[in-house]
């Protein structure tokens, strides 16, 4: 009967609503409402981490968990989830990864789970990792594929606002087929103030100070000190020397990002994590690319394991710049050229396309691309990567990188 609301606000990371971890035999997870779990990495509505086993969850309602509502570890196993409501998690409803070969798969059984603008998760290579039985899954997606397996039947619950948190029930003919016991958490949560806390101040929203991940973003490489693994940046483990801060051919100030392209295919790579969610964004940088170089730079909605492709383009050994197959435009090598790259997000948006611009330094006249195509899923904006497609010691600079 416990209420676990709003926990991890998009700062922490690599936890549960509720969390198990190990063998325990006769533990009982039941009657919990768990809404707003959100993290900034991994985090779970219910969360079962390696070893878990032998415990049963039942009659809980977990909403709008940031990675999953579900997640069972690669060895956790032998347990039973049935008689729950999963729903409306941002990413992923549930995720079972590969079980391990030694363990006992889990039941997933009577259980609710819906969504809307995410993805149900498992499909039937999943009776390897857990045994599935007598679910119902319900996508409010206009148009959504609804997923077809074994143990699933896609059938309306007849909430009436689940959404919001009502899931008191208009018709249960759809439940009564699956046998799914109808239950209330009205009243789940402390129900009046605790004596030893009521006169303490509110907890605070962050545990300040924290630089939120949705703030400005300005890098023109400035306050970094001469050398590899820029500030705020994260590099590919390989990659580490090849991507370094130098003090040479600065677009504008000083400094600027030089990178060396030794080894095949996407390596070295780097990239920064931002958090855009809403509204209109603009990333913008400037590139002098030396002739042989291959970049791409590529931008994705990327929540944990769920990916959704944004926009992306690449550079080829002649200055042919690339989107979808096809060449836009060329650019001058050794000299810095301006890219700006401009699109809508949120679930709300009116349009699935992008715009690029491009102009060179020292020259009056820029190129605009408008209309490219951007991915559906792609509804926020969470990594911004450069990958390098060469191998022979090419290089390539970047500056003035923004995010507006």
């Amino acid at each position: 009967w416990n209420r676990i609301t709003n926990i991890g606000q998009d700062v922490l990371a690599d936890m549960g609503g509720i969390y198990t971890l190990g063998v325990q035999p006769g533990t009982v997870e039941r009657f919990n409402f768990i809404r707003d779990l959100k993290c900034s990495s991994s985090g779970f509505g219910i969360y079962f981490d390696s070893g878990s086993a032998f415990i049963s969850v039942s009659n809980n309602i977990v909403i709008g968990s940031s990675q999953a509502n579900w997640f069972q570890a690669c060895i956790a196993a032998s347990n039973v989830v049935a008689n729950n409501i999963f729903a409306f998690s941002d990413t992923i409803q549930l995720r079972l990864p590969s079980r391990d070969k030694h363990s006992s798969p889990s039941r997933f059984e009577r259980n609710v789970v819906l969504w809307r603008d995410s993805i149900f998760g498992p499909s039937d290579r999943s009776f390897a990792e857990c045994s599935f039985a007598d679910n119902l899954a319900w996508s409010y997606e206009p148009g959504e594929v609804t997923p077809k397996m074994r143990g699933v039947t896609v059938a309306d619950p007849c909430f009436r606002d689940p959404e919001h948190g009502d899931f008191s029930i208009v018709d249960d003919a759809a439940l009564r087929k699956i046998g799914f016991v109808p239950f209330s958490l009205a009243e789940a949560g402390r129900r009046r103030p605790p004596v030893f806390t009521a006169r303490l101040p509110p907890v605070p929203p962050v545990f300040l100070p924290v630089k939120r991940p949705d703030e400005g973003c300005l890098d023109g490489f400035e306050e970094n000190s001469l050398g590899p693994v820029p500030k705020y940046w994260h590099i590919g483990r390989t990659s580490t020397n090849l991507v370094c801060v130098t003090d040479r051919l600065a677009a504008t100030g000083k400094k600027c990002l030089e990178v060396t392209d030794t080894h095949a295919d996407w390596t070295p790579h780097f990239y920064r994590n931002v958090k855009r969610t809403s509204g209109r964004a603009k990333v913008s940088f400037a590139l002098m690319v030396e002739k042989g170089a291959k970049p791409c730079v590529e931008m994705r909605s990327y929540r944990y394991w769920v990916a959704a492709p944004g926009p992306i383009f690449s550079i080829d050994g002649n200055g042919g710049v690339h989107v979808g197959g096809r060449v836009l435009t060329t650019v001058p090598h050794d000299k810095w050229v301006r890219f700006e790259i401009d699109f809508e997000l949120g679930s709300a948006r009116q349009s699935n396309k992008w715009n690029l611009r491009v102009k060179v330094d020292g020259e009056v006249d820029e190129k605009f691309f408008a209309g490219l195509s951007l991915h559906p899923r792609f509804r926020e904006l969470n990594w911004i990567g450069f990958i390098s497609n060469s191998q022979n010691g090419e290089r390539y600079y970047l500056d003035d990188f923004s995010v507006e």
